[in-house]
Protein backbone atom coordinates (compact mmCIF):
# COMPACT_ATOMS: atom_id res chain seq x y z
CA UNK A 1 0.00 0.00 0.00
CA UNK A 2 1.30 3.78 -1.26
CA UNK A 3 1.59 6.14 1.83
CA UNK A 4 -0.56 9.06 0.64
CA UNK A 5 0.64 12.67 0.93
CA UNK A 6 0.48 14.94 4.04
CA UNK A 7 1.09 18.03 4.01
CA UNK A 8 2.40 17.87 7.38
CA UNK A 9 2.83 21.75 8.58
CA UNK A 10 -0.94 21.44 9.37
CA UNK A 11 -1.62 18.09 10.93
CA UNK A 12 -4.40 16.05 11.85
CA UNK A 13 -5.70 16.02 14.74
CA UNK A 14 -7.10 13.00 15.83
CA UNK A 15 -9.20 12.02 19.14
CA UNK A 16 -9.51 8.18 20.14
CA UNK A 17 -12.37 7.33 22.39
CA UNK A 18 -12.66 4.06 23.76
CA UNK A 19 -13.93 2.54 27.15
CA UNK A 20 -10.37 1.03 28.53
CA UNK A 21 -12.25 -0.90 31.46
CA UNK A 22 -11.03 -4.40 30.74
CA UNK A 23 -8.25 -5.62 28.35
CA UNK A 24 -9.52 -7.23 25.51
CA UNK A 25 -9.46 -7.63 21.03
CA UNK A 26 -10.72 -3.55 20.87
CA UNK A 27 -7.84 -2.40 23.58
CA UNK A 28 -5.38 -4.85 22.00
CA UNK A 29 -6.46 -2.61 18.32
CA UNK A 30 -6.30 0.34 20.02
CA UNK A 31 -3.04 0.21 21.47
CA UNK A 32 -1.54 -1.19 18.70
CA UNK A 33 -3.43 1.47 16.33
CA UNK A 34 -2.09 4.46 18.15
CA UNK A 35 1.48 2.95 18.75
CA UNK A 36 1.48 2.58 14.80
CA UNK A 37 -0.28 6.10 14.30
CA UNK A 38 2.20 7.79 16.39
CA UNK A 39 4.74 7.56 14.12
CA UNK A 40 3.17 9.28 11.64
CA UNK A 41 4.28 13.06 10.58
CA UNK A 42 1.58 15.30 10.32
CA UNK A 43 -0.70 13.66 12.89
CA UNK A 44 -1.29 15.07 16.21
CA UNK A 45 -3.18 12.26 18.64
CA UNK A 46 -5.11 12.39 21.61
CA UNK A 47 -6.66 8.77 23.65
CA UNK A 48 -9.56 9.62 24.95
CA UNK A 49 -10.66 6.68 28.06
CA UNK A 50 -13.82 6.28 29.72
CA UNK A 51 -12.30 4.24 32.44
CA UNK A 52 -8.85 3.64 34.00
CA UNK A 53 -7.32 0.59 33.08
CA UNK A 54 -3.86 -1.22 31.60
CA UNK A 55 -4.69 0.81 28.06
CA UNK A 56 -4.40 3.93 29.83
CA UNK A 57 -0.72 2.98 31.51
CA UNK A 58 0.42 1.41 27.86
CA UNK A 59 -0.62 4.06 25.87
CA UNK A 60 1.09 6.54 28.41
CA UNK A 61 4.34 4.83 28.04
CA UNK A 62 4.17 5.33 24.58
CA UNK A 63 4.34 8.92 24.89
CA UNK A 64 0.46 9.53 23.52
CA UNK A 65 -1.61 12.37 25.51
CA UNK A 66 -4.06 10.21 27.63
CA UNK A 67 -7.13 11.74 29.29
CA UNK A 68 -9.52 9.69 31.56
CA UNK A 69 -13.33 10.82 31.68
CA UNK A 70 -14.08 8.48 34.21
CA UNK A 71 -17.16 7.37 33.51
CA UNK A 72 -18.04 5.99 37.30
CA UNK A 73 -18.11 9.71 38.39
CA UNK A 74 -20.20 11.02 35.84
CA UNK A 75 -23.99 10.19 34.75
CA UNK A 76 -24.84 10.28 30.76
CA UNK A 77 -25.10 14.11 30.42
CA UNK A 78 -22.14 14.81 32.62
CA UNK A 79 -20.09 12.81 30.37
CA UNK A 80 -21.35 14.24 27.27
CA UNK A 81 -20.22 17.66 28.34
CA UNK A 82 -16.83 16.97 29.87
CA UNK A 83 -16.27 15.21 26.60
CA UNK A 84 -17.58 18.34 24.39
CA UNK A 85 -15.40 20.67 26.66
CA UNK A 86 -11.99 18.52 26.05
CA UNK A 87 -12.79 18.26 22.19
CA UNK A 88 -13.60 21.98 22.43
CA UNK A 89 -10.05 22.48 23.78
CA UNK A 90 -8.21 19.81 21.75
CA UNK A 91 -10.31 21.15 18.38
CA UNK A 92 -9.85 17.36 16.94
CA UNK A 93 -10.65 16.99 12.81
CA UNK A 94 -11.07 13.61 13.33
CA UNK A 95 -13.10 11.51 16.10
CA UNK A 96 -12.51 8.18 16.09
CA UNK A 97 -13.98 6.42 18.43
CA UNK A 98 -14.22 2.21 19.58
CA UNK A 99 -17.81 0.33 20.59
CA UNK A 100 -21.46 1.30 20.71
CA UNK A 101 -21.63 3.43 23.85
CA UNK A 102 -18.51 5.91 22.47
CA UNK A 103 -19.58 5.62 19.21
CA UNK A 104 -23.09 7.80 20.54
CA UNK A 105 -20.92 9.91 22.86
CA UNK A 106 -18.58 10.49 19.55
CA UNK A 107 -21.93 12.19 18.06
CA UNK A 108 -23.00 14.10 20.92
CA UNK A 109 -19.70 15.41 22.36
CA UNK A 110 -18.88 17.12 18.90
CA UNK A 111 -18.71 20.73 19.92
CA UNK A 112 -20.68 22.33 17.99
CA UNK A 113 -20.17 24.42 14.62
CA UNK A 114 -17.17 21.82 14.47
CA UNK A 115 -16.50 20.60 10.89
CA UNK A 116 -14.72 17.60 12.53
CA UNK A 117 -15.38 13.70 11.09
CA UNK A 118 -16.86 10.89 12.67
CA UNK A 119 -15.60 7.33 12.22
CA UNK A 120 -15.92 4.40 14.65
CA UNK A 121 -14.15 0.74 14.19
CA UNK A 122 -16.67 -2.05 14.26
CA UNK A 123 -14.59 -4.92 16.16
CA UNK A 124 -17.36 -7.32 16.17
CA UNK A 125 -21.06 -7.57 15.48
CA UNK A 126 -23.74 -5.64 17.87
CA UNK A 127 -24.24 -8.34 21.00
CA UNK A 128 -28.35 -6.87 21.15
CA UNK A 129 -29.46 -9.33 23.14
CA UNK A 130 -28.54 -7.75 26.96
CA UNK A 131 -30.12 -5.34 28.97
CA UNK A 132 -32.72 -2.85 27.60
CA UNK A 133 -30.69 0.37 28.15
CA UNK A 134 -27.96 -1.74 25.81
CA UNK A 135 -30.33 -2.43 23.38
CA UNK A 136 -31.92 0.81 23.23
CA UNK A 137 -28.29 2.11 22.96
CA UNK A 138 -27.51 -0.32 20.06
CA UNK A 139 -30.12 0.93 17.83
CA UNK A 140 -29.39 4.63 18.62
CA UNK A 141 -26.06 3.97 17.30
CA UNK A 142 -26.54 2.10 14.09
CA UNK A 143 -29.02 5.32 13.14
CA UNK A 144 -25.78 7.53 14.41
CA UNK A 145 -23.67 5.25 12.10
CA UNK A 146 -25.85 5.32 9.15
CA UNK A 147 -26.65 8.87 8.98
CA UNK A 148 -23.89 10.97 10.89
CA UNK A 149 -20.72 8.91 11.08
CA UNK A 150 -18.30 9.62 7.88
CA UNK A 151 -16.38 5.92 7.71
CA UNK A 152 -16.62 3.15 9.36
CA UNK A 153 -13.96 0.52 9.08
CA UNK A 154 -14.89 -3.27 9.37
CA UNK A 155 -11.69 -5.49 10.44
CA UNK A 156 -13.57 -7.91 8.50
CA UNK A 157 -15.11 -8.91 5.30
CA UNK A 158 -17.68 -10.49 7.33
CA UNK A 159 -18.08 -7.58 9.25
CA UNK A 160 -18.59 -5.11 6.18
CA UNK A 161 -21.01 -7.00 4.36
CA UNK A 162 -23.32 -7.54 7.60
CA UNK A 163 -23.29 -3.75 8.19
CA UNK A 164 -24.30 -3.43 4.26
CA UNK A 165 -26.56 -6.39 4.10
CA UNK A 166 -28.10 -6.53 7.49
CA UNK A 167 -27.64 -3.04 9.43
CA UNK A 168 -28.07 -0.94 5.71
CA UNK A 169 -25.09 0.97 6.45
CA UNK A 170 -24.33 2.77 3.08
CA UNK A 171 -21.53 0.60 1.24
CA UNK A 172 -19.55 3.92 0.27
CA UNK A 173 -18.67 5.01 4.16
CA UNK A 174 -17.45 0.92 4.68
CA UNK A 175 -13.80 0.96 4.87
CA UNK A 176 -12.24 -2.78 5.55
CA UNK A 177 -9.00 -2.91 7.32
CA UNK A 178 -7.72 -6.11 9.06
CA UNK A 179 -6.08 -5.26 12.73
CA UNK A 180 -2.46 -5.38 13.32
CA UNK A 181 -0.35 -7.06 15.86
CA UNK A 182 3.60 -6.48 16.60
CA UNK A 183 5.60 -9.78 16.26
CA UNK A 184 6.85 -11.07 19.83
CA UNK A 185 10.35 -11.65 20.46
CA UNK A 186 12.17 -14.75 20.75
CA UNK A 187 12.12 -18.11 18.68
CA UNK A 188 10.41 -18.03 15.63
CA UNK A 189 9.49 -21.62 15.66
CA UNK A 190 8.40 -24.19 18.27
CA UNK A 191 9.16 -28.00 17.88
CA UNK A 192 6.69 -30.87 18.66
CA UNK A 193 6.17 -32.04 21.96
CA UNK A 194 7.25 -35.51 22.71
CA UNK A 195 4.66 -35.88 25.76
CA UNK A 196 2.03 -33.56 27.25
CA UNK A 197 -0.64 -31.69 25.53
CA UNK A 198 -2.42 -28.24 26.66
CA UNK A 199 -4.77 -26.19 24.76
CA UNK A 200 -5.66 -22.94 25.74
CA UNK A 201 -7.96 -19.84 24.94
CA UNK A 202 -7.94 -16.21 25.89
CA UNK A 203 -10.72 -13.84 26.05
CA UNK A 204 -13.58 -12.48 27.94
CA UNK A 205 -16.08 -14.98 30.07
CA UNK A 206 -19.17 -13.27 27.96
CA UNK A 207 -21.65 -15.40 26.37
CA UNK A 208 -20.93 -14.75 22.67
CA UNK A 209 -17.73 -16.69 23.60
CA UNK A 210 -19.32 -19.31 25.01
CA UNK A 211 -16.84 -20.85 26.83
CA UNK A 212 -19.38 -23.29 28.72
CA UNK A 213 -19.12 -25.27 25.36
CA UNK A 214 -15.47 -25.64 25.90
CA UNK A 215 -15.77 -27.63 29.02
CA UNK A 216 -17.96 -29.69 27.25
CA UNK A 217 -15.54 -30.01 24.81
CA UNK A 218 -12.81 -30.56 27.15
CA UNK A 219 -15.10 -33.33 28.95
CA UNK A 220 -15.21 -35.46 26.12
CA UNK A 221 -11.86 -35.10 25.33
CA UNK A 222 -10.51 -35.93 28.19
CA UNK A 223 -12.04 -39.04 28.71
CA UNK A 224 -10.67 -40.20 25.44
CA UNK A 225 -7.22 -38.71 26.19
CA UNK A 226 -4.74 -38.64 29.72
CA UNK A 227 -2.17 -36.16 27.85
CA UNK A 228 -4.64 -33.48 27.73
CA UNK A 229 -5.39 -30.35 30.12
CA UNK A 230 -6.92 -26.86 29.14
CA UNK A 231 -6.48 -23.64 30.56
CA UNK A 232 -8.50 -20.47 30.14
CA UNK A 233 -7.11 -16.97 30.53
CA UNK A 234 -9.64 -13.98 31.08
CA UNK A 235 -12.26 -13.55 33.36
CA UNK A 236 -16.28 -12.12 32.72
CA UNK A 237 -20.04 -12.51 33.97
CA UNK A 238 -19.93 -16.27 33.15
CA UNK A 239 -17.06 -17.71 35.22
CA UNK A 240 -19.42 -19.34 37.83
CA UNK A 241 -21.15 -21.27 35.27
CA UNK A 242 -17.85 -22.15 33.65
CA UNK A 243 -16.90 -23.27 37.17
CA UNK A 244 -19.75 -25.38 37.89
CA UNK A 245 -19.67 -27.38 34.76
CA UNK A 246 -16.01 -27.67 35.39
CA UNK A 247 -17.00 -29.69 38.65
CA UNK A 248 -19.98 -31.38 37.37
CA UNK A 249 -18.14 -32.87 34.93
CA UNK A 250 -15.01 -33.88 37.29
CA UNK A 251 -12.30 -32.23 35.49
CA UNK A 252 -11.26 -29.83 37.87
CA UNK A 253 -7.60 -31.35 37.29
CA UNK A 254 -7.59 -30.99 34.13
CA UNK A 255 -8.93 -27.29 33.32
CA UNK A 256 -7.62 -24.46 34.96
CA UNK A 257 -8.92 -21.19 34.97
CA UNK A 258 -6.20 -18.19 35.07
CA UNK A 259 -8.31 -15.12 35.05
CA UNK A 260 -6.71 -12.10 33.64
CA UNK A 261 -3.90 -11.80 32.51
CA UNK A 262 -1.69 -8.53 31.59
CA UNK A 263 1.27 -10.59 30.25
CA UNK A 264 0.53 -13.05 27.87
CA UNK A 265 3.74 -14.32 26.63
CA UNK A 266 3.78 -17.09 29.76
CA UNK A 267 -0.11 -18.06 28.45
CA UNK A 268 0.84 -18.44 24.89
CA UNK A 269 4.53 -20.52 26.42
CA UNK A 270 2.28 -23.33 27.59
CA UNK A 271 -0.38 -24.01 24.75
CA UNK A 272 0.28 -26.61 21.93
CA UNK A 273 -3.04 -25.59 20.16
CA UNK A 274 -5.25 -22.75 20.58
CA UNK A 275 -9.17 -23.36 20.68
CA UNK A 276 -11.67 -21.18 20.19
CA UNK A 277 -15.00 -21.42 20.61
CA UNK A 278 -16.90 -18.30 19.44
CA UNK A 279 -20.44 -17.81 18.16
CA UNK A 280 -19.51 -15.16 16.34
CA UNK A 281 -16.02 -13.16 15.99
CA UNK A 282 -14.65 -10.46 14.19
CA UNK A 283 -11.10 -10.89 13.41
CA UNK A 284 -9.75 -11.93 17.18
CA UNK A 285 -6.80 -10.40 18.46
CA UNK A 286 -6.66 -13.45 20.37
CA UNK A 287 -5.96 -15.66 17.50
CA UNK A 288 -3.61 -13.42 16.00
CA UNK A 289 -1.50 -13.32 19.01
CA UNK A 290 -1.52 -17.20 19.29
CA UNK A 291 -0.66 -17.51 15.72
CA UNK A 292 2.37 -14.94 16.43
CA UNK A 293 3.88 -17.98 18.39
CA UNK A 294 3.29 -20.38 15.77
CA UNK A 295 0.39 -22.24 17.59
CA UNK A 296 -2.31 -23.53 15.57
CA UNK A 297 -5.63 -23.14 15.73
CA UNK A 298 -8.88 -24.76 15.89
CA UNK A 299 -11.80 -22.41 15.62
CA UNK A 300 -15.87 -22.75 14.31
CA UNK A 301 -16.33 -21.44 11.06
CA UNK A 302 -18.05 -18.25 11.55
CA UNK A 303 -17.68 -14.73 11.41
CA UNK A 304 -14.20 -13.27 9.80
CA UNK A 305 -12.23 -16.66 11.48
CA UNK A 306 -12.38 -18.21 7.59
CA UNK A 307 -10.11 -15.13 6.36
CA UNK A 308 -7.65 -15.78 9.07
CA UNK A 309 -7.72 -19.57 9.67
CA UNK A 310 -7.05 -21.87 6.40
CA UNK A 311 -8.17 -24.81 7.04
CA UNK A 312 -5.39 -27.16 7.09
CA UNK A 313 -3.28 -24.97 6.09
CA UNK A 314 -2.81 -22.28 9.29
CA UNK A 315 -5.38 -24.24 11.59
CA UNK A 316 -8.88 -25.67 11.08
CA UNK A 317 -12.34 -24.65 10.75
CA UNK A 318 -15.25 -26.98 12.64
CA UNK A 319 -18.51 -26.04 10.39
CA UNK A 320 -20.76 -28.80 13.21
CA UNK A 321 -21.09 -26.69 16.43
CA UNK A 322 -21.19 -29.76 18.24
CA UNK A 323 -18.80 -31.05 21.10
CA UNK A 324 -17.72 -34.45 19.62
CA UNK A 325 -17.29 -32.92 16.11
CA UNK A 326 -14.69 -30.65 17.59
CA UNK A 327 -13.44 -33.29 19.52
CA UNK A 328 -12.94 -35.13 16.30
CA UNK A 329 -10.93 -31.93 14.43
CA UNK A 330 -8.53 -31.39 17.50
CA UNK A 331 -7.77 -35.12 17.83
CA UNK A 332 -7.09 -34.82 13.74
CA UNK A 333 -4.99 -31.65 14.61
CA UNK A 334 -3.09 -33.32 17.14
CA UNK A 335 -2.32 -36.98 15.59
CA UNK A 336 0.68 -35.80 13.73
CA UNK A 337 2.98 -34.05 15.62
CA UNK A 338 5.64 -32.75 12.66
CA UNK A 339 1.93 -31.70 10.74
CA UNK A 340 0.37 -29.68 13.68
CA UNK A 341 4.11 -27.48 13.81
CA UNK A 342 4.38 -27.40 10.59
CA UNK A 343 0.77 -25.93 10.53
CA UNK A 344 2.22 -23.26 13.46
CA UNK A 345 4.91 -22.16 11.29
CA UNK A 346 2.66 -21.32 8.39
CA UNK A 347 0.52 -19.50 10.93
CA UNK A 348 3.03 -17.15 12.05
CA UNK A 349 4.46 -16.82 8.71
CA UNK A 350 0.90 -15.46 7.48
CA UNK A 351 0.44 -13.75 10.15
CA UNK A 352 4.09 -11.40 10.14
CA UNK A 353 2.89 -10.84 6.21
CA UNK A 354 -0.50 -10.16 6.02
CA UNK A 355 -1.55 -8.04 9.84
CA UNK A 356 1.67 -6.16 10.79
CA UNK A 357 0.87 -2.53 12.64
CA UNK A 358 2.81 -0.78 9.85
CA UNK A 359 0.12 -1.99 7.36
CA UNK A 360 -3.22 -1.27 9.93
CA UNK A 361 -1.51 2.44 10.40
CA UNK A 362 -1.15 3.31 7.44
CA UNK A 363 -4.64 2.02 5.97
CA UNK A 364 -6.11 4.07 8.79
CA UNK A 365 -3.65 7.49 7.97
CA UNK A 366 -4.73 7.26 4.42
CA UNK A 367 -8.47 7.05 5.31
CA UNK A 368 -8.06 10.37 7.45
CA UNK A 369 -6.28 12.21 4.64
CA UNK A 370 -9.21 10.90 2.70
CA UNK A 371 -11.59 12.56 5.23
CA UNK A 372 -10.02 15.73 6.46
CA UNK A 373 -9.18 16.46 2.11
Amino acid sequence: MTEKCLDTATPIRVIHLASGDLWGGAEAVVYNLVKGLKAHRGLDLMVVLLNKGRLVDVCIEEGVPTRIVDEAKFNFPQLVFQLRRLAGNFKPDIIHSHGYKENVLALLARPLHSNAKLTTTIHGLFEGHGKFKTRIAIKFELLALRFFFNKIVAVSGEIAQTLSQIYSIPPQKIETIRNGIEMPKGPRHRTAKKEGITIGSAGRLFPVKDYPFMVDIAKELCAKRDDVRFILAGDGPDREKIVSKIHEYGISDRFKLLGHLDDMKDFYSQIDLYLNTSHHEGLPMTIIEAMTYSIPIVAPHVGGLPEIVEHTKTGWLVKNRSAGEFVRVIERALSNGRETVSVGKRARDMVEEQFSIDCMSESYMNMYIDLVR
